[in-house]
């Protein structure tokens, strides 16, 4: 009979424990679901196209937000993307999503993943590409 009622208790304990896991594991799929689905800015950015070189802009915006280490400089570049030079920037951005991942509007990892870049970076970087790379 003593067996009988310790049993019972560690089932009721077992069942109390499984249920308080399943209420963190279902909270933090949930918080990292919205953290995911962040919605980008309005693009309102009104920018002036002919500082839209590597040296004025590109290269600054890649040192701010991606190439430093444990993101995309050389020595530790994730995935692939290498963002410290004007050649592995201009290639990466040819060849990789890097433009998708900093507009935040899915197909693409949104990058940098703390936040979205303010809108008128994002442009100055659309406009290197569309004026083809100038250094």
């Amino acid at each position: 009979m003593e067996t009988t009622k310790n049993r019972q208790t560690e089932l009721r304990w077992v069942l109390r424990l499984s249920a308080i896991l399943a209420v963190v594991v279902a909270t933090a799929t949930m918080e990292g679901c919205t953290a995911d689905k962040a919605v980008a800015p309005a693009k309102t950015a009104t920018i002036d196209e002919s500082r839209a070189t590597y040296a004025l802009t590109v290269q600054e915006i890649m040192n701010n937000n991606c190439a430093f280490p444990g993101c995309h400089a050389a020595n530790s570049a994730q995935a692939g993307v290498i963002l410290d030079t004007y050649e592995a920037t201009k290639r990466s951005v040819e060849t990789k999503k890097v433009i998708c991942a900093m507009e935040w509007k899915g197909g693409c990892i949104n990058m940098p993943a703390a936040a979205p870049v303010p809108d008128s970076l994002l442009q100055y970087m659309i406009a290197w590409k569309a004026k083809g790379y100038p250094q």
